[in-house]
């Protein structure tokens, strides 16, 4: 019989339950649910009614059997089917012969789920791929939600219950084995030694957690593990351990003294590394002394000890204490020295092993040491004045605790070492995709190593998956409950949020204990993720209709609050496409605030229908998507068909125009044009806008892009209209509001936008304009709004957009020194240029950064001269083309650009144009003293801090070249100062490469005059 399509799920990994799509359904009483039971772990073949009595009753059913199995079922249907008609057979439980079939696919059912899933992890294991089996056993574990059938009567659940069990016991031992081979000891100990107190007769789990011990170094305590579990057996059962128990012991006692195992990957770290190895040193030379290594769960405490120790000659003790036995680094000393020890017997014994040589004892996870194991540390940590003694203890932090000794605090991986850790375990570069969810890692080394196996898998280009989400979930799981309840509301809120968005009891204390866990970091008021990944897992880790429900929670009560206008519509919009009621008057009121911050997400509110339908509020729809880029015509047009308003009839002609005649449309950009000049009641402000337009308009077909290369270089003429894409058909009012092309007012435009149509075009103006304020995160901000794809509203905007929006952040990449992140973007880039003509000048001085990083000083030069060609001798990349000219040797270009620039008349140069040609004319003169003079001027102009920082450079390099030193090692500290503030990391070693070839070798910066 064939399965019948349905959103229905029924769980039997746990208490019975069943789902239709998000709704829980009742199923009523335990022999109810006892039936369900039988049919879905049969799913798909009939049960009859006898093997129902049978599995609910067993031996003895009563004289009304028959007749209960048939109301369970008619009880069952009228849950699972409701809206079938009494004895139709086309529902998903149906009548078949003397019984019934569950007409469901087996996915339907998690048994049936969990066996698919266990199977899917045999085969990827056969095939070589661990962390995708690791992956399927996790998520087929996740599975279990309790004691399987729980609450169900009858002989067939407790049969089924215990196979049940044994299946998750058989897969978590199989889990076990791949951890093994991964090498993640850490976690596997933990819950090794849970699972052996739990199940003490199962010998398969105690040789595991030896082998996990002994693989990490502590087979002291894997020999420890094997005495216990003897002990146990014996006393329980009356019988030894197995052959394969005792062979793995017998190889253990051949094994000692275990070597520590080096990391397979470890990066970064050198300060931690370089004081450890400097205490082992010491004990090594006699001297002892007392380590404290402090850090995160995860952070990579226990790796650092590997790596600093791996190559020791001292005599090691490694003990590691968990949640569970807090005793452990006690038990170590007493295996070594095999009595059990009081604090004053540690001392007496520890000084005998002292006496034999230097010592170094490690104690791992201390923060769960308990009162006796602490005495005995602190006791030992006297004898460290005295003996060769070395005593290194890993905890988390331990607020308001002081020790005694050298106290190594660790935190977070550098970005570079995330990269390069995270690189190493994929096996490959990272792709820009890649680089983004390692970033959310924030440099934790386990949460990296997780992301970088996720992604590894098949098919998981959705990062986190399914089954990180639920790791990252677990790996809370040592938190109270009510710091994780917390973490979870919190996760609601976003990466940041505010301590009094959080409310409930004792949240400062929780927020405490999850800084301690490091989840969480706070400063003053604010709280935030320290790890955005976390936060990722937390949010969608929780049902869909919960999230829901607490987002409009959230918004209301930060509404009454008075809170921060985007704060309330980030979880407006985080809710979507559900709307509260109360939302749409306040969405009415706030809109404008929150679409002068965040227009992506007030464009969101307004299309989902969170305000009244409102002709003002669809004007504001229509100039946020115009400022975005998207195609706002639609909404433009249902404006024009509804106002009477004559100026903003006007705007909507306007926006319609300027959007047809990016597309080419222009007899429809003329018609709306007309229709606008025709009206005399039309202000000057719209009348201005659609004359300009008009002009360009009688222009066609000239080139669009023509215009637009001018929008990232050039020092504007001081008079005539400037051909900026976009600003030229601004009128004046609105340019007087927000600048001069030169020097926008960025929050200006940005809060005009959503009240006064602003095209898309000007984010490449404000792009370059930030870049050469040093803003660079503005410049990819701005950029990247030129690369936010609506499929149902493809972009008006030039079709090189995306070029040039990747070529900016390639360059900025560049100037950063990632090299790996500017390629991928140089790449994006360069496709897009090859498909619609010219590379526009950010992608060129990336190639040309790149060509000079790799020593290639000709091509660099070669790269950039295109760049400029056809100038205006204005364009702000000219000191760097004629300084790398100079450096490599290449004059006769420069000698006529020379020309040019002595031949034109100051008084036609505004103040930074002045500038600009002292500092060209100074390079190629290699007059250090013009050079700075240009350097203080473009320092104190607006909006040139890279510019100015490059003069700084250029004049250390020709003071250096003049021989004056002392100058020249100032100017050098300045210009590294000035690179350093804004990140510029390429642009300091070059800068550090051109000044050690002038000191070591005499040889000339490149700034001589070959004239």
């Amino acid at each position: 019989m064939a399965d019948v399509e349905t959103d229905l799920r029924i769980r039997v990994l746990g208490p019975v339950r069943a789902w239709r799509g998000e709704d829980e359904l009742e199923l009523g009483s335990a022999h109810r649910r006892a039936v369900l039971a039988v049919l879905a772990l049969s799913a798909g073949h009939p049960v009859s009614r006898h093997e129902l009595i049978d599995a609910v009753w067993g031996e003895a059913p009563p004289a009304s059997a028959n007749g209960s199995i048939y109301t369970y079922v008619s009880g069952l249907r009228r849950i699972i089917d409701p809206e079938l008609a009494p004895r139709s057979g086309a529902g998903v439980l149906a009548s078949t012969g003397p019984g019934y079939t569950l007409r469901l696919g087996r996915d339907h059912v998690d048994v049936h789920e969990f066996d698919v899933r266990r199977s899917s992890a045999a085969q990827r294991r056969a095939a070589g791929d661990v962390p995708g089996a690791l992956a399927e056993l996790d998520a087929a574990l996740a599975l279990y939600r309790g004691e399987p059938l729980a609450g169900v009567p009858g002989p067939y659940a407790q049969t089924q219950r215990v196979r049940l069990t044994e299946l998750r016991l058989t897969a978590v031992e199989d889990r076990a084995e791949l951890l093994l081979e991964l090498s993640r000891y850490d976690e596997l100990v933990g819950e090794l030694t849970v699972l052996c107190r739990e199940h003490p007769l199962r010998e398969k789990l105690p040789a595991l957690l030896m082998r996990a011990l002994h693989d990490s170094g502590r087979t002291a305590e894997a020999l420890a593990v094997y005495e216990t579990t003897a002990a146990t057996l014996g006393e329980l059962s009356g019988i030894d351990p197995g052959p394969e128990l005792r062979r793995l012991h017998e190889q253990l006692l051949r094994s000692l003294p275990t070597p520590i195992r080096r990391p397979e990957l470890f990066v970064g770290r050198e300060a931690e590394l370089k004081l450890l190895r400097t205490a082992v040193d010491g004990v090594l030379a006699g001297r002892g002394g007392m380590v404290w290594i402090e850090g995160a769960p995860g952070i990579g405490k226990t790796s650092l000890l590997a790596e600093a120790l791996h190559d020791n000659t001292a005599k090691l003790l490694w003990a590691a204490a968990d949640e569970v036995d807090r005793e452990t680094p006690t038990r170590l000393l007493n295996a070594t020295v095999s009595e059990t020890l009081t604090p004053e017997q540690a001392v007496a014994s520890v000084t005998r092993l002292c006496a034999q040589g230097p010592l170094i004892v490690v104690a791992d996870n201390f923060q769960w040491a308990d009162e006796l194991p602490v005495r005995v540390w602190h006791r030992l940590g006297e004898l460290t004045d005295q003996l060769p003694l070395l005593l290194i203890a890993a905890c988390r932090p331990m607020q308001g605790k002081v020790h005694s000794g050298l106290v190594i605090g660790l935190g977070p991986l550098t970005a570079d070492d995330a990269v390069l850790l995270a690189a190493r375990q994929l096996g490959e570069p990272l792709s820009i995709q890649h680089r983004q969810a390692v970033g959310a890692g924030a440099g934790h080394p386990g949460y990296l190593r997780a992301i970088a196996t996720d992604l590894a898998g098949p098919g998981k280009e959705r990062c986190p998956s399914r089954e990180l989400t639920a790791w990252l979930n677990d790996q809370l799981s040592s938190l109270s409950e009510p710091t994780r309840a917390l973490l979870q509301r919190a996760a609601l809120l976003g990466t940041t949020f505010s301590k009094a968005e959080l409310d409930g009891p004792n949240a400062d204390q929780l927020i405490e204990e999850a800084q301690q866990f490091g989840v969480l970091t706070a400063s003053g008021e604010t709280v935030c993720f320290q790890q955005p990944v976390v936060r990722t897992a937390l949010y969608e880790h929780a049902p869909q209709a919960m999230r829901v429900a607490l987002h409009h929670e959230y918004a209301e009560k930060l509404a009454r609050s008075g809170a921060d206008a985007v704060r309330v519509a980030e979880q407006l919009a985080a809710a979507l496409p559900a709307v509260a009621p109360w939302a749409q008057d306040w969405v009415q009121v706030h809109i404008g605030t929150v679409a002068a911050e965040r227009p992506g997400i007030a464009i969101d509110l307004l299309r989902s229908g969170s305000a009244r339908p409102d002709t003002q509020l669809t004007a504001m729809l229509a100039r946020l998507l115009f400022w975005q880029g998207w195609d706002p015509r639609p909404e433009a047009s249902a404006v024009l068909a509804r106002t009477s308003e004559p100026d903003l009839s006007a705007e909507m002609r306007w926006v319609l125009a300027y959007v047809n005649h990016r597309l080419g449309r222009i007899e429809e950009a003329l018609e709306q044009v007309t229709e606008a000049l025709n009206d005399e009641q039309v202000r000057e402000l719209w009348l201005s806008r659609h004359q300009r337009l008009l002009e360009r308009l009688a222009d066609e077909p000239r080139a669009w892009h023509l215009t637009q290369a001018l929008a990232w270089g050039d020092v504007r003429p001081r008079s005539g209209a400037p051909v900026i894409a976009g600003f030229q058909f601004l009128d004046d009012e609105t340019a007087a509001e927000i600048g001069t092309p030169d020097l926008l007012d960025a929050d200006a435009v940005w809060r005009m936008a959503p009240y006064r149509a602003m095209p898309g075009d000007l984010h490449r103006l404000l792009s370059g304009q930030h870049y050469w304020a040093g803003n660079w995160r503005g410049t990819v901000a701005e950029a990247e709004v030129l690369l936010t794809s609506d499929v149902s509203r493809p972009s008006y905007l030039s079709p090189d957009s995306a070029g040039f929006s990747h070529g900016s952040v390639a360059l900025i990449d560049a100037h950063r020194g990632d090299w790996d992140a500017a390629a991928e973007h140089e790449q994006l880039a360069a496709d897009t240029y090859a498909r619609y003509g010219d590379s526009h000048q950010v992608l060129l001085m990336t190639q040309s950064m790149r060509a000079e990083w790799s020593g290639q000083l000709e091509q660099a030069t070669d790269l950039l001269w295109p760049a400029v060609s056809g100038l205006t001798l204005w364009s702000r990349w000219l000191p760097r083309v004629i300084a790398l000219a100079l450096w490599g040797g290449s004059t006769a270009q420069v000698e006529r650009v020379r020309n040019l620039l002595v031949s034109l008349p100051s008084e036609h140069l505004s103040p930074d144009q002045e500038a600009v040609r002292e500092y060209c004319l100074g390079l190629i003169e290699a007059d250090a003293d013009r050079v700075h003079a240009a350097a203080v001027q473009l320092r104190n102009a607006e909006g040139l801090t890279l510019l100015a920082s490059h003069a700084a450079a250029d004049h250390a390099c020709l003071l250096s070249k003049q021989g004056r030193a002392e100058e020249a090692d100032r100017a050098l500290d300045d210009a590294v100062r000035r690179y350093r503030t804004i990140g510029a990391v390429s642009d300091i070693w070059r800068l550090r490469t051109r000044m050690q070839a002038l000191t070591s070798a005499g040889s000339e910066c490149g700034h001589a005059d070959q004239r």
